[in-house]
């Protein structure tokens, strides 16, 4: 059985599972995924930001992705790195970085607004994951708090898909954008993007003042099937698909921009490997604890 997490691009592989005593063989996703977050700056002021990033944010020092490079090659393997920020594609030394990444045979993914275009992406770059923010340029510009066009950002999803670079489409529903969900994330599809994800505000950061929109009367299952025709090969909706959302991500870690280590609590820093890589397998084996909970108990 393998079960799959397009959410984080995660593959779990459980062998022999007996459902009746939940004894299983578990062959580990591929690969392990690290989010790290390059620091608070944003040219983008989002109403719903996690982080509250801005203009007035910091950047991780440049140290940071060098760092990662070196717990990983102590880890061995193949991982997915996921650069998030802040606006990486404005991190003075994310081309660095990618490229000592790549170099060592990592999956990359980069989370960015999309607001500026990285013409190295397609020699470090497997994934873009870009936020939508808005659907047409009315709900775009009232939530990302500047001037932008929303059909620029269309053009540089075309750009990322012509270079044979995959796309992934975030989009988190507001009163801003619910009017024209459909219409947006069509023209997203057709622009290239190969996976949407629809979520709900989080309550955190600049989230906490946002309220969320009523999705009781959006049908769901006929905009996926839409999408699905139009050429996307993933969709993810909230309630529709809960199921594929754990409580814990399984295998997932989070380097902070000060540069310690944290999945669910707060780790050691990154620089110290030994320490790093003792918490990441304490923390794998609690998550195998949740995974078995959340996906087989009936």
């Amino acid at each position: 059985m393998i079960i799959y997490n397009p959410e984080k691009d995660l593959f779990t592989r459980i062998e022999n599972f007996n459902k009746y005593d939940h004894s299983f063989i578990l062959l580990y996703r591929i690969p392990l995924s690290l989010c790290v977050h390059i620091g608070s700056k944003c040219n983008f002021k989002c109403i719903y930001c996690l982080s509250s990033s801005g203009v007035n944010g910091i950047w991780a020092p440049r140290s940071l992705l060098l760092n990662v490079t070196k717990l990983l090659k102590k880890l061995g393997g193949r991982r997915r790195i996921v650069i998030s920020g802040g606006e990486p594609s404005h991190y003075p030394h994310l081309e660095e970085g990618l490229h000592v990444l790549k170099r060592n045979g990592h999956v990359i993914v980069v989370a960015t607004n999309g607001s500026k275009f990285m013409p190295y992406a397609i020699r470090y770059i497997d994934w873009i994951d870009i936020s939508l923010h808005g659907v047409d340029n009315v709900s775009y510009q009232k939530t990302i708090g500047v001037s932008y066009h929303f059909d620029r950002l269309m053009d540089i999803i075309r750009s990322y898909d012509s270079l044979g670079i995959k796309v992934a489409c975030n989009l988190v529903l507001t009163e801003n954008n619910i009017s024209c969900l459909n219409e947006g994330l069509i023209k997203a599809v057709e622009a290239g993007a190969r996976k949407i994800r629809i979520t709900n505000v989080l309550k955190i950061g600049r989230g906490q003042n946002v309220r969320s929109p009523d999705i009781d009367n959006i049908c769901f299952s006929d905009l996926k099937n839409d999408l699905l025709d139009r050429g996307a090969e993933v969709v993810w909706f909230p309630k529709f698909d809960s199921k594929l959302h754990l409580k814990m991500e399984f295998g997932y870690f989070y380097v902070s921009q000060d540069g310690y280590l944290n999945a669910e609590r707060r780790g050691p820093q990154i620089t110290a490997v030994d320490d790093a890589i003792i918490f990441m397998e304490q923390r794998k084996e609690e998550h195998e604890k949740i995974f078995l909970r959340t996906q087989f108990s009936r």
